[in-house]
């Protein structure tokens, strides 16, 4: 029961006990986490440890200790966010404190983690009930009354600033500091108070005040919504598309749940069995990874992850960019590198495949993949078909395995759970086989190097010459060489006549494997150079041929032992052959060597999902672990508990198909959020049917209530999709008892240089700090990374008179200094947020990105909370000269 239940809601008597309760609480808080820090260095904290993921209970207990260590440190400088009222089932009211990340115990508060079951009751609309999960068993509650607030520390004691105060009977409030309220109640004097009226009428408003962005990073929402905490809430292995306009909080969202899913102590049983069947190197509360489309972008998450008390480093939040090189090179081995010449050269400024197709890639992709299957079951086949009468020769042999592969590979659709699982049982046969047919293979073949050697050592050196020589020139290699994919690794390094002895121990079995199946070999191939080198000193064609059987009888083995590991590591060659035989789909494509970016894209993505179908079969499943299949034990090295996309509409439905694929199979946690209206890329996500091509199926959320825009930035935002076929259906409202009208934007037509956008853009800075009695985050957005600097330049200049600085935020590497105005190119700022936003040249926007103009235009007006400024070289472009009329000149 509350001491003050019976007097007059909003009444000074009231708004004066909350405020004593709320700051008392939070000082008593803040010493009982200090005392508890203190006693956490030497005291045990088993009971607080979680060990997952097989590590050591020793590990398992320091991490718990230096856990709880900094997370009383945390909450001795932010002891509680929210203060809440509610009513339990028996009508009786209980007052509860709401922490950000972590509870206490020992402390004569009140005290719950948001993280917790009984945190939801803080995102409730007041007034509303909830079936809260409790030690007793789920109770209904009823939310009464919530204040939400940024508790504050200094030489004067505690205090709760930019408080929400909120009433089931209706009753709102903004304080904008506990303890002045405080201070004004205690004035007894009439006169003084009559000096104050007018700082307590600033320090209690009606409704819900906009705050005025001062730093540049994620706007902090301490309590989410109704929403957004249902949202965050879902269980760990679920899979979902949070969809919204700019400003609703998608990646706070986000990054809470994150925070929430990593504090095992609030998951549910369900998600701790799941947790504990993941086996992993990485500890469970570090193997996640969130997708940024920018590096910007990146680097201003950072913050707002620690606010939540999670770790956030490189390794955590990427760019597709970065992880797909990764990947590629160091991971799947499909790059070129300094020990391996046969791969891809990757060129991601280069565009291979037609146009149409990179911006739907859904039709060629399943091309591929359909090649690709086609092409290993083939091969599969021919190798039974090309065993069945080898076996049958040798003496005592039994091919009847043989013959049970072969049918079942012929059968009208080949099934690779059925194929591993057929195989198996022979797997030692196969071995067996391939020992020995390999090792006379490589008698033979050293001892006709070695016949060469005793005829002709200095035919080596010249050889090595020759070599060196054809791996500087663009060799055709013959088709045996190039679908093998260790005959076609060719070091780089220059060749000692020593090397060249050992690379023609591998020349000759290809040639002979040729030589035995028939074929020609072209004069210009290097195989054909190497043989008119040799001239008479070439070994018999007799001697070749044998050469070639057991090659042939070798290769034919390995496509069986090799079966698993091809349909995973192979897929990169066999693309090569799939862009020759199918140009359609291409353009200006000539070497296959060279690669670009959605080709690799595709390449990942199919490796991925073979590598996931692969451990779904039982007989690889349980043999995992086991050196034959390291192969995928690399690939599942990277396999993350749980995956976010920020911004997802701008990546592929290829990209996204692959982030999904990183997913452990365990967790299968994968949340993603964006908005199609903000999509700034060609071949990103257009409408909610994309999602279809993906492998996990996608729950999509909307949340609509805007927490960053003025109303009128607003209604140009939902004019502007509406001139531009956009999806108006998902702007954004205000919330209810939200009080910021703003003001309208302004215009500049005709500003045909520099220096005079330089002068413009200093008189409406000039303006917005006058208006708002500081200097706020302040955002200028070009449309080419080439003006950022010059226009820096020119705006220094401009603005030296006021002591403020512009700086150059060149390509999206910076978020520039905290007083610094600062100037991008539209490009970079997607997820940014300011207080004021001018975007120069909007019709020179036009002209270049005439398919992307009005977007970028949308995300250049929804970054700004309060103030708008646009200019024009010329006059408004033809697209919106309708909006024309809800412009103005100047603020002044």
């Amino acid at each position: 029961m509350n001491d003050y239940e019976n007097v007059e809601i909003g009444s000074e008597e009231y708004l004066k006990s909350l405020s004593t309760d709320t700051l008392d609480s939070i000082s008593r808080i803040a010493v009982a986490a200090n005392n508890k820090s203190s006693m956490s260095s030497s005291g045990n904290p088993i009971a607080n440890a979680q060990t997952f993921t097989g590590a050591s209970a020793q590990k398992g207990l320091e991490q718990g200790s230096r856990s709880l260590k900094e997370g009383y440190r945390r909450l001795q400088m932010e002891p509680a966010i929210a203060r809440i009222i509610y009513e339990d089932e028996e009508g009786e009211s209980h007052t509860l404190f709401i922490s950000r990340t972590i509870s206490i115990t020992g402390c004569d508060v009140a005290l719950a983690s948001q993280r917790a079951p009984i945190g939801r009751l803080a995102s409730l609309a007041v007034g509303d009930s909830a079936i809260v999960e409790l030690p007793g068993g789920p109770k209904e509650l009823t939310l009464i009354e919530v204040t939400i607030f940024q508790p504050k520390k200094d030489s004067d004691g505690w205090d709760g600033l930019d408080s929400v105060y909120k009433h089931e009977s209706g009753f709102v409030k903004s304080i904008s500091s506990l303890r002045q309220l405080l201070a004004f109640f205690d004035i007894e004097d009439d006169f003084d108070k009559f000096l104050q009226g007018g700082e307590i009428e600033a320090a209690i408003i009606d409704g819900i005040t906009h705050q005025i962005r001062t730093a540049m990073e994620l706007r902090d929402q301490p309590i989410l919504d109704k929403f957004q905490d249902e949202i965050y809430r879902l269980p760990l292995d679920s899979q979902l598309f949070i969809a919204g306009p700019p400003g609703t909080g998608k990646t706070t969202t986000l990054i809470k749940r994150l925070g929430q899913k990593l504090d095992v102590e609030f998951l549910s049983d369900t998600e701790k069995r799941i947790v504990e069947k993941e086996i992993s190197d990485i500890p469970y509360e570090q193997n996640w990874l969130m997708f940024t489309p920018t590096e910007l972008l990146k680097h201003y998450l950072k913050e707002a992850f620690s606010r939540e008390q999670v770790p956030a480093g490189d390794q955590h939040i990427r760019t597709w960019e970065k992880t797909r090189h990764d990947l590629a090179r160091n991971v799947m081995g499909l790059l070129q590198t300094g020990n391996n010449k046969g791969k891809f050269i990757f060129k991601p400024d280069v565009h291979y495949l037609k146009p149409e197709i990179e911006i739907n890639p859904s039709h060629w992709f399943s091309a591929f993949e359909e090649f690709f299957l086609h092409q290993f079951f083939k091969s599969l086949q021919d190798a039974c078909k090309n065993l069945s009468t080898v076996a049958a020769e040798e003496k005592g042999s039994d091919n009847d395995w043989l013959i049970g592969l072969q049918n079942l590979l012929e059968s009208q659709q080949p099934n690779l759970s059925s194929f591993i699982a057929a195989i198996e049982p022979y797997s030692g046969s196969v071995q067996t086989m391939l020992g020995r047919y390999n090792s006379e293979a490589n008698k033979l073949s050293e001892s006709t190097v070695k016949s060469l050697y005793k005829l002709d050592k200095e035919v080596f050196v010249q050889l090595a010459e020759l070599l060196n020589q054809m791996s500087l020139e663009k060799i055709q290699l013959e088709e045996d060489e190039e679908l093998d994919e260790e005959d076609a690794t060719r070091p780089l390094k220059q060749l000692t006549p020593a090397d060249a002895a050992k690379q023609l121990i591998q020349i000759f079995k290809s040639i002979g494997r040729t030589r035995y199946l028939g074929r020609s070999i072209s004069k210009t191939s290097k195989n054909g150079r190497i043989l008119a080198f040799l001239g008479d000193k070439a070994p018999e064609k007799d001697v070749l041929k044998k050469i070639g059987e057991l090659v042939f009888i070798v290769g034919n083995l390995r496509v069986l032992e090799r079966a698993s590991r091809n349909y995973v590591s192979n897929i990169g060659n066999v693309y090569k052959r799939f862009c020759r035989e199918h140009g359609d789909f291409y353009q200006n494509k000539e070497d296959m060597q060279y690669i670009c970016a959605p080709e690799l894209d595709a390449i990942i993505l199919l490796t991925l999902k073979h590598a996931h179908q692969l451990l779904n079969v039982p007989a690889v499943s349980r043999n995992a672990n086991e050196s034959n299949y390291s192969f995928l034990s690399i690939i599942k090295s990277q396999f993350k508990d749980q995956i976010f996309v920020d911004e997802a509409t701008d990546f592929s439905t290829l990209q996204l198909a692959a982030m999904q694929l990183l997913v452990s199979p365990a967790t299968r946690s994968f949340f993603a959020c964006g908005d199609f209206n903000q999509r700034l890329t060609r071949e990103g996500i257009k409408e909610s049917s994309d999602f279809d091509a993906l492998p996990m199926k996608l729950s999509i959320r909307p949340i609509t209530t805007v927490y960053r825009q003025s109303q009128i930035l607003n209604d140009l935002a939902r004019k502007l999709l509406s001139l531009s076929n956009g999806d108006t259906s998902s702007v954004g409202e205000l919330p209810k008892d939200y009080h910021h009208q703003g003001v309208a934007p302004v215009l500049a037509e005709g500003l045909q240089d520099i220096d005079g956008i330089a002068q413009w853009l200093a008189a409406r800075i000039d303006e917005v700090e006058r208006s708002v009695a500081k200097l706020p985050t302040i955002g200028v957005l070009v449309n080419d990374e080439s003006v950022v600097a010059q226009l820096a330049e020119a705006l220094n200049k401009s603005l030296s008179d006021l002591n403020i600085t512009a700086e150059a935020c060149s390509d999206g590497k910076s978020l520039g200094e905290a007083a610094d105005v600062r100037i991008f190119s539209a490009e970079h700022i997607k997820g940014l947020e300011f207080e004021a936003v001018f975007f120069v040249g909007i019709d020179e926007l036009a002209e270049q990105k005439p398919d992307l103009f009005e977007k970028y235009l949308y995300v250049g007006v929804t970054r700004a909370a309060s103030y708008l400024g646009i200019t024009c070289k010329t006059r408004l472009p033809e697209k919106i000269e309708s909006l024309r009329d809800s412009f103005m000149e100047t603020w002044s």
